[in-house]
């Protein structure tokens, strides 16, 4: 059973949103009868949040959110620099668009290097992986304003997510191989990414 300093409230204080359930499927995991805040964390950063939560991080309606509040943990689901066209996979010039998820299954948080370049992030860095946002993030229509300073890598290595991101991968290079420099073959114009300024 959970200990008076290990539960849903002492979890969210540092950015983590469970449900019970997700929380003592975390619990049976750990091979000790006093199980700490710390087993449970290190145990998450290796899961999926998606498995833990149905509904992440909960404050009103989300629609209306002006930032993202802190401490948040947020699980990278898809990175991509959208600063050159898709076929190229190279970090400059760069402009990373990234997918997160707090865990929930409805709502997935889009954000983009608006404000300069976030140290702790790039292509290589596999979904699954875990961030702690270390002060609150405007958001604007529905985009996360990333930039220095926000975010700090917690790592987590989810293997099934690892294992697909990967086989992706390894076809994107197969693919490339086979294709011709025809006109016909060429990827479409690349349209650049714009925001409006608020």
């Amino acid at each position: 059973m959970p200990t008076p300093a290990l539960s849903l409230g002492a979890l969210e204080e540092k950015g983590w949103f469970f449900n019970q359930e997700g929380l003592d499927s975390l619990i049976e995991q750990v091979e000790t009868d006093d199980t700490t805040l710390e087993q449970v964390i290190d145990l998450a950063k290796d899961t999926d949040l998606r498995e833990l939560t149905e509904k992440g991080f909960r404050k009103g309606d989300l629609t209306k959110l002006s930032q993202l509040p802190s401490p948040l943990v947020l699980q990278v689901l898809q990175i991509q620099n959208i600063a050159v066209p898709s076929i190229q996979h190279v970090e400059k010039p760069r402009l990373l668009r990234v997918v997160f998820t707090d865990g929930s299954s409805k709502k997935k948080w889009i954000g983009a290097e608006i404000l300069g370049k976030v140290e702790s992030i790039s292509l290589h860095t596999p979904p699954g992986t875990k961030f702690l946002l270390t002060k609150p993030i405007e958001i604007r229509e529905q985009l996360l304003i990333l930039g220095p300073g926000m975010l700090t890598c917690l790592g987590g290595q989810v293997q099934e997510m690892i294992q697909a991101w990967k086989a992706g991968k390894q076809f994107i290079k197969r693919t490339k191989g086979n294709q011709t420099t025809s006109e016909e073959d060429l990827p479409p114009p690349f349209i650049p990414f714009k925001i409006k300024a608020s």
